[in-house]
């Protein structure tokens, strides 16, 4: 009872507040407006927001839907919204579907929906999105956040650095159920979880694609992982991992000619370099220390591309434990190492193995760069 009142009274703040002469209804128009501009520029015609904070910014309305779907859909001309019927909310101006059995929300939630290119927020649970995905193959859904996260460092730093955007491969994505379940997934159903890797692929190639065209970064960093000696075998990898890597790399390289291929040494297992060896791009990266293999041979192995590394990525690296002078003599070290053998620093990047954790005090990579520009 007690949350029905107040609900109540929200409600009638919320009518107050939206009322002619109060001037927030005026606010929200010009936020969505503001989101519907940010739509045309991705070429979205349709938005599901699920985050409580952003239904709040755009309607006024606060959802606390816990583990339930609460949506705000936004297309072009229109505003919907789902919610779970203990939120009691009524947006106005706004068509409104209440559901009370659980296993009524995404038919719902499809049922407000139009058959559009369509992007979701950050927000929304796996357990509702990947069903989603799948139960409506003819749409065309699509990530918001990287891009506008990216667009934005682009717009504060892009005449003083080069910009690479991070994008996984598919395979390294599906990992993070954890490796015995994806396996036995893959030997329950090995056509649906190929289903699932090219729904990922299909993501992740149009996230390189607008990282480079829409965001403005001068490439992108795809990541690689499967070809570990203990994973797959060569015939498996050529299965479920190799067509979906190309996908995505396929479409960063019709974007743009700066791309970097980072080969993992995920778990520290040794990789089957022949299978990744004919993955075109500009720049190599991989992790030497786990491998085995150095810059020098490195640059030989993979057709004299540029190679980008040098520093040992893991907690217990030089990179992470050494003072200030250590850490430049390295630099210095690696560099001279690397012109000695081929004869200029040409095709050369410093830069570590893999990504640098997020304890990592940020300063230290400022002395590699240091060391270098003072040589």
């Amino acid at each position: 009872m007690r949350m029905a009142v107040a609900a109540g009274e929200a409600r009638r703040v919320r009518r107050e507040l939206s009322a002619p002469g109060a001037g927030h209804g005026l606010v929200y128009s010009t936020r969505l407006e503001r989101v519907r501009g940010l739509m045309r520029r991705r070429q979205l015609e349709q938005l599901i927001i699920t985050q409580p904070q952003s239904i709040y910014y755009l309607t006024g309305e606060w959802v606390a839907p816990m583990d339930r779907l609460d949506a705000l859909i936004i297309t072009g001309d229109d505003v919907r919204m789902l919610c779970y019927n203990l939120a009691v909310i009524e947006p106005e101006n706004c068509k409104t579907v209440i559901y009370s059995d659980m296993g009524r929300a995404l038919p719902c939630l499809m049922e407000l929906m139009e058959r559009v290119p369509t992007g979701i927020d950050g927000g929304m649970a796996a357990r509702f999105c990947l069903p989603l995905i799948e139960a409506m193959p003819e749409v065309r859904f699509t990530a918001s956040d990287c891009v506008d996260a990216a667009r934005m460092i682009c717009d504060a730093l892009k005449d003083r650095v080069v910009i690479h955007m991070n994008v996984f491969a598919p395979l390294a994505l599906a990992r993070r159920i954890g490796d015995d379940r994806l396996a036995a997934h893959i030997a329950e159903n090995p056509a649906a979880v190929k289903q699932g890797l090219a729904v990922i692929a299909e993501e992740q190639a149009y996230l390189a694609e607008q990282a480079v065209r829409e965001a403005g970064c001068d490439g992108c960093v795809v990541c690689f992982q499967g070809a570990e000696l203990r994973r797959f075998s060569p015939e498996e990898f050529d299965e479920y991992v190799r067509p979906y890597d190309m996908r995505v790399l396929g479409a960063a390289n019709a974007a743009s000619d700066l791309n970097i291929v980072h080969f993992c040494g995920w778990d520290e297992w040794k990789n089957r370099f022949s299978l990744w060896r004919e993955y075109p791009s500009r720049a190599v990266n991989w992790a030497i220390y786990v491998d085995g293999m150095d810059l020098v041979r490195g640059r030989d192995y993979f057709g004299g591309r540029t190679v980008f590394g040098g520093f040992d990525n893991r907690v217990h690296g030089l990179l992470y434990t050494e003072p200030r002078g250590v850490v430049m003599e390295e630099t210095r070290r690696i560099v001279s190492d690397y012109a000695e053998a081929t004869g200029s620093t040409r095709g050369l990047m410093i830069g570590a193995d893999c990504s640098l954790l997020p304890d990592f005090e940020r300063e230290r990579i400022t002395w590699v760069r240091e060391a270098l520009e003072n040589m």
